[in-house]
């Protein structure tokens, strides 16, 4: 079974069309954890319109991010695996039948993840399209950048309970996803599937904000104590910090 968890926040426009992806999946054989984290624009009545017995809808007091709902969601899993989706995303139908088929065949794989397409305003583009090939230390690739994304991660559920829930400190609120897939990564193998196999929207209400903002929140994961990777005592964080400091100062100058 894989456990598919949702947190979700005042998305009753959206996340329909993000839950019918999730049910639409060519693998069935799935749980959907739909975490309401305080809605108050009926979310939930939107949810419960599907009527799937595979939902399971929780409802708890507004968190202030995505971090805690992630893991309440994940502690109820139930799975072999948990998948994650942002409530404005959509999956391709055939996402979870090709991760699960990919990580059966490599059990030494901790955490599959793909590429994806942007859209959203009208326009639709090729995203997170994936360069680095399985042999690629992914860790150390995830120092410079997270190229990680979040509706596209699928991951072992005893590897969640090894190292530990999304860190809550707010200081890392946008950025907690990037922390895990460190810490996943520094420990376990990482494949990737370049392919797009979600589709990522792209709105104003965005967390992940613009370019420049994403870096600093990126900057503040790697001068965190929060994950003791042993990269921090043997100082091959250095080159990583200025590379991103680089990139934000670029991005400031150029607006993006």
């Amino acid at each position: 079974m894989v456990s598919v968890v949702v947190p979700t926040y005042n998305r009753a426009r959206l996340i329909r069309e993000t839950v019918g992806s999730i049910l639409a999946q060519q693998y069935d054989n799935l749980e959907l954890i739909v975490m309401c984290d305080g809605c108050t624009d009926g979310t939930e009545a939107v949810v419960d319109s599907f009527g799937d017995p595979r939902i399971r809808l929780v409802t708890q007091e507004n968190s202030g991010g995505p971090a805690r709902p992630r893991n309440a969601g994940v502690a109820r899993a139930r799975g072999e695996y948990v998948a994650f989706c942002d409530d404005d995303d959509v999956w391709m139908p055939h996402k979870l039948r090709t991760q699960v088929a990919l990580m059966e065949r490599d059990l030494g794989a901790g955490l599959c993840f793909a590429g994806g397409v942007t859209f959203g305003d009208g326009v639709e583009s090729l995203a997170y399209r994936l360069k680095r090939g399985p042999r690629r230390n992914h860790f150390r690739a995830l120092l410079y950048s997270n190229f990680i994304l979040n509706s596209s991660v699928l991951v072992r559920s005893s590897i969640l309970a090894e190292v530990g829930p999304f860190n809550v400190d707010t200081r890392l609120h946008g950025a907690e996803d990037y922390e895990m897939w460190l810490r996943i990564a520094h420990r376990y193998k990482l494949v990737g599937i370049d392919e797009p196999l979600v589709r990522y929207r792209v709105h104003r209400g965005n967390l992940a904000g613009n370019r420049a903002k994403a870096t600093l929140r990126g900057l503040y994961v790697l001068k965190s104590k929060s994950w003791s990777c042993g990269a921090r005592t043997s100082g091959s964080v250095l080159c990583p910090m200025v590379w991103q400091w680089l990139k934000y100062t670029a991005y400031m100058l150029t607006g993006n």
